[in-house]
């Protein structure tokens, strides 16, 4: 069997990220190795943990999605960033794009 992908989750509202993670725990080959609630934060455990995938939320408070993708490619280069938002400004995607997303 192949290894899991490994995932970090970086979403400011606590009851998207339970159920976000809930949604990926039920699939063998997804492991959720971290949480975070602000940018900062999920750079830090992008840097220690190494995961395959980043969810990001593009509106998080403080230091925004697209400035928090751009250091967790800085942080751990390999992890591809996919960003989450219920924006529908097509500018929110070209610069989270930008910055290195998926």
């Amino acid at each position: 069997m192949a290894e899991a992908i490994t995932v970090v989750l970086c979403e400011d509202h606590v009851m998207v990220r339970i159920g976000l993670r809930r949604l990926l725990e039920d699939h063998a080959d997804i492991r959720v190795v971290g949480e975070a609630g602000d940018a900062e934060t999920a750079v830090t455990i992008a840097g220690l943990q190494r995961p395959d995938v980043m969810v990001m939320d593009i509106g998080l408070q403080g230091t925004n999605g697209v400035e928090g993708t751009r250091m967790v490619r800085v942080a751990s280069p390999r992890t591809r960033v996919l960003v989450l938002t219920a924006h529908d400004d097509v500018a929110y995607l070209r610069r989270a794009f930008e910055a290195g997303a998926a």
